[in-house]
C-alpha cells in the first residue's frame, strides 16, 4: 500500500478504518453470544470479512479522493 499510494498516512487509513470497523463489528457479536447461541466461527468469520471489506471501500475512497485532485 505504501508503494502504491506514495504516503505512510495514505496507506495507513484504509489500514485504520477497517481496524476500527471490525472493532466494533467483534464487539457487536460478542454482545450478541451473551443472548444467542452462536458458532464458535462466527467471531473469526465476522473479523475477516470486516477486514476485507473495511480496507476494500477504503481504497476505494482514497483512489476517488487522489482522482479530484
Amino acid at each position: 500500500l505504501v508503494i502504491t499510494f506514495g504516503s505512510l498516512v495514505a496507506a495507513g487509513l484504509p489500514l485504520v478504518t477497517a481496524l476500527v470497523g471490525v472493532g466494533i463489528g467483534v464487539s457487536t457479536i460478542t454482545a450478541l453470544a451473551n443472548v444467542l447461541d452462536l458458532g464458535s466461527t462466527t467471531s473469526i468469520l465476522a473479523m475477516m470479512i470486516g477486514l476485507a471489506v473495511g480496507i476494500d471501500y477504503a481504497l476505494f475512497i482514497v483512489s476517488r479522493y487522489r482522482a479530484e485532485l
